[in-house]
């Protein structure tokens, strides 16, 4: 779809959205008309419909859109309620006869108290919003327009203890300041609330002009009631269906499901707070004393009023200072602790270790890190999703908390790393503890999902024994050291840290950095070892191309060297790359040499295949030697098949498509060997070198190596390399159990390419003869899965 097309399709979409809102704006503009122009009549039937209709739609709105908090949107249903009812007595739509229902002021008095607590209940529902320093805000606000309103409007009409006539006594007087007063109330409820809510939501700019147009017309119609204006009471009866639309538009609209959530932090840091809390006792103040006294019951009214606000401003301000120091404390305590797990983070473990061992008693016994980090974490986010491992995260910390002494100190400084900080007494006790703790934390965890987890972790452990002397970065330093010595021996382990860990992993960390050049350099090469067939393995087959590093300081290293640093790195994409070319180049030299169908194996990490297209580097490299895929075997090792299953399966169909011969290495060694024969499409089976050690010493060894090897060849596979021979009776033994391929030291170790050839020179290698050479559109079926790979 064009960007043109996006456009149209949104604008249909918002003027579908906002049509309804024109169209209540455009009748609730018709119905004020009528009402002004013939209250007693059409205009009182208009109103009294349209004021029903809203009031339905404010009770199923939020009920549609299943807004929260559920309960504040029913208060503010039965306000609607009330307010229509008292519209409807004013416009004598009830009887006298029906007692109280006829009072209009009783209406109104609901309607605002049900109101008021809508409003309260939205602010509410906004964490930080306290309900204390709310309620006394609201009493001076509201205690302001009370006084403020009898002072100017109300108050100019006492003679003595009486009122004129047409504010129909001090009960109606009283009532007004009320109501004006609840409007003042919830006008400073609603800005709260669009604070609250941090950002530009109709719902809550409905609300505003909702609360402010009641506190406009509340004040307007007492002034109209005290100067005898008709002409304004008219205007006003138009504001009334503007706040009755306000209202409709603020239940209904599809933002009011966004009024509850995640508020800002209410902290009173601000001296223009207080400034604002003295303009509010100004203003009345001002307001009393400006408007002449009616008498002695105006003035004890004043009094108490401005007794009442004095005393709410008084403790308003201390609550500020409360609130201040609270926030401040839990500005303090979010610094220094994880917000997932509660426990102390990493900037408080800093301080309180440099605290520590800043006052630490050498002799009362050794202060002790302990570094703990989960194994493959990582796995627990991707497979089960985030959330999941938040619950697992929370569930070890706790159970840590549990493990320790009272005196210990368990911090969280990273995504799944913990430390504990002990005082262990001198002695053969570390080593007691570390164990307690690797074994509490591979007992299974259970989430509230009912998902089970087992999980374990590595730890790294360093002492201060010197504590003066000593650091907390440095003690954390070490600790990790010590980590990353026990990830490396295997996982599930603890190491203590000693110097010779540091030296080793410096040497780790420059040996990988030196890796980042050896790529680009030519360094990375590949070293053949042979690998033979037929009768007594007595023919020369092919090759497995093996990685070799050529260091300028270290020499020649082998792959357990530095593959397991370039899988860390990445780098290990590079290297499997460079290594699967020269060996494509080199294959397709000799098989033009020799005139025999050599092949090569080539090994693929399972890091290399999780962060590469390898079927797309492979059918690239056949492609540009010229060489045609039965040439090249490529070897997975049986640890992929069973870390991830799905990735393995589309790995080799990819690879299948190609053309190529998928081999599985060192089988045996896993827990679902057979299986894996059945599900994948493999050509090849290499037996693990294990299983060639044991043939002369154990019997079970023959029978095992012999029941895989009949497994393949009833499975139809292309057959069997035995790797790992290296005396002549290992290989005997393999000859009479039916193994296809030799390939150990036996017959040589792993060499360079330019030594092949004389070992090529040294073979009766069996020549393609004419007929063997496959005809030009059978090879170009043998390529045709090369092209479907190729970018």
């Amino acid at each position: 779809m064009s960007v043109t097309s996006h456009a149209v399709v949104h604008s249909k979409t918002m003027v579908a959205r906002r049509w309804p809102y024109a169209a209540l704006i455009g009748l609730g503009a018709l119905t004020a008309a009528a009402f002004v122009s013939q209250p007693q009549g059409v205009g009182g039937l208009a109103f009294g419909v349209f004021g029903t209709t809203c009031t339905i739609a404010m009770a199923i709105g939020p009920v549609l859109r299943r807004a929260q908090p559920r309960r504040a949107w029913r208060y503010q249903t039965a306000s609607a309620v009330c307010f229509l009812g008292a519209t409807l007595v004013g416009a004598g739509a009830i009887p006298t006869s029906a007692g109280v229902l006829a009072q209009r002021d009783v209406w109104m008095v609901v309607a605002y108290l049900t109101l008021i607590t809508c409003y309260v209940r939205l602010l509410l529902a906004h964490p930080g919003q306290g309900g204390r320093t709310m309620l006394l805000d609201g009493g001076i606000i509201s205690g302001g327009v009370f006084l403020a309103f009898w002072s100017g409007l109300l108050a100019s009409g006492l003679r003595g203890a009486e009122l004129r006539a047409s504010y129909g006594g001090v009960g109606s007087a009283a009532a007004s300041a009320f109501f004006a007063s609840c409007d003042g109330l919830m006008l400073m409820i609603t800005f709260r609330l669009a604070y609250a809510v941090g950002r530009q939501v109709p719902a809550v700019t409905a609300l505003l002009v909702a609360a402010g147009g009641r506190f406009i017309t509340t004040t307007a119609f007492a002034a109209a009631d005290h100067f005898d204006s008709t002409s304004l009471v008219a205007v006003l009866d138009v504001a009334i269906v503007a706040t009755i639309t306000a209202m409709v538009i603020a239940t209904t609209h599809p933002s009011s499901v966004d009024l509850p959530g995640q508020a800002r932090p209410t902290t009173e840091r601000s001296p223009g707070r207080r400034s604002m809390l003295l303009l509010l006792l100004v203003v009345p103040a001002g307001a009393a004393i400006g408007f002449p006294v009616s008498g002695r019951y105006d003035a004890l009214v004043r009094i108490v009023v401005l007794a009442l606000i004095l005393m709410l401003v008084y403790l308003r301000l201390a609550t500020a200072d409360d609130e201040r120091d609270l926030a401040d404390a839990s500005a303090l305590h979010r610094t220094r602790h994880d917000t997932l797990t509660e426990l102390p983070n990493r900037t408080a473990f800093l301080a309180d270790t440099a605290k520590t061992l800043e006052a630490a008693d050498r002799d009362g016994g050794l202060w002790t890190l302990l570094l703990l980090d989960l194994d493959r974490f990582k796995h627990v986010n991707d497979t089960w999703g985030h959330s999941a491992g938040d619950e697992l995260i929370r569930a070890l910390g706790e159970r840590l908390c549990r493990l320790v002494r009272a005196e210990d100190i368990v911090y969280r400084i990273g995504g799944d790393e913990f430390v504990i900080l002990a005082q262990l007494p001198l002695g053969d006790q570390l080593s007691v503890i570390a164990q307690r703790v690797l074994s509490e934390i591979a007992q299974p965890v259970t989430l509230g999902s009912g998902q089970v987890f087992n999980v374990t972790a590595s730890i790294g452990v360093s002492q201060a024994e010197s504590p003066a002397a000593t650091s907390a970065e440095e003690l954390l330093r070490d600790a990790d050291i010590a980590l990353f010595t026990a990830k490396d021996r295997g996982r599930a382990t603890w190491t203590l840290f000693d110097t010779s860990l540091r030296d080793r992993v410096t040497d780790r960390v420059r040996l990988a950095e030196d890796l980042n050049e050896a790529v680009p350099g030519g360094q990375i090469v590949a070293f053949y070892q042979p690998i033979r067939g037929a009768a007594g393995f007595d023919t020369l087959t092919g090759f497995e191309a093996l990685a070799r590093w050529h260091h300028p300081q270290r020499g020649l290293l082998c792959p357990t060297q530095f593959i397991p640093l370039a899988e860390d790195s990445g780098r290990i994409v590079e290297v499997g790359e460079a290594i699967l070319r020269q060996a494509c180049r080199d294959v397709a030299r000799w098989r033009r040499m020799s005139g025999a169908e050599l092949h090569v194996s080539v090994n693929v990490s399972a890091v290399q295949i999780a962060r590469s297209d390898v079927a797309a580097a492979v059918a690239a490299a056949l492609q540009d030697e010229g060489l045609p895929p039965c040439a090249l075997w490529i070897e997975i090792t049986e640890s992929l098949l069973m870390q991830d299953k799905a990735l393995a399966l589309r790995t080799i169909e990819s690879l299948s498509a190609v053309g190529v011969k998928i081999c599985i290495d060192d089988f045996g060694t896993g827990y679902s060997s057979l299986g894996y024969l059945k599900d994948f499409p493999v050509d090849v089976v290499k037996v693990d070198r294990a299983f060639v050690a044991a043939l002369t010493d154990d019997r079970r060894a023959i029978t095992l190596t012999g029941a895989i090897i009949d497994m393949v060849h009833a499975l139809g596979l292309d057959g069997v390399v035995a790797e790992g021979v290296e005396r002549q009776d290992q290989a005997d033994i393999l000859t009479s159990l039916g193994c296809t391929w030799g390939q150990g030291f036996l017959w040589g170790r792993p060499i360079p390419a330019d030594r092949t050839d004389a070992l090529l020179a040294e073979e009766a290698l069996p020549r393609l003869v004419p007929s063997d050479v496959p005809p030009a559109d059978t090879r170009q079926t043998l390529t045709s899965g090369i092209a479907r790979h190729l970018p």
